[in-house]
């Protein structure tokens, strides 16, 4: 009896990109619809609205979300490889791949 084959290495990618969209995507949502009516008019020095901070957050996190994404290809293709399906390698990979990313940031925050 044969082994049924893996599961394309590409799914469990394209779920993790799908996570990262869905979590960064309702954050800078959330963010923007948060907004109060603040002006800087008055401010004597930087000032940020939270539309302001949204729209830098979506530039900033299109880097992010390659970085993650490549990251959590590296740890989905052993997984999907050993036999999880495609959704679960993807979650898992995300999951881990976003505690990678986090810890990376935050030595490279002390590191300066």
């Amino acid at each position: 009896m044969t082994e049924p084959a893996p599961e394309p290495f590409g799914e469990s990618v394209l779920v993790s990109l799908g996570w990262y969209v869905t979590v960064i995507g309702a954050l800078l949502l959330g963010l923007r619809q948060t907004d109060t009516g603040h002006t800087c008019d008055d401010a004597t020095s930087w000032c940020f609205t939270p539309s302001a901070v949204a729209g830098i957050g979506a530039v900033l996190a299109v880097p992010a979300i390659a970085v993650m994404t490549g990251i959590s290809a590296l740890i989905s293709r052993p997984m999907v490889r050993s036999g999880l399906s495609a959704p679960v390698a993807g979650t898992a990979a995300a999951a881990a791949a976003s505690v990678v990313f986090i810890v990376m940031a935050l030595v490279a925050l002390v590191a300066r």
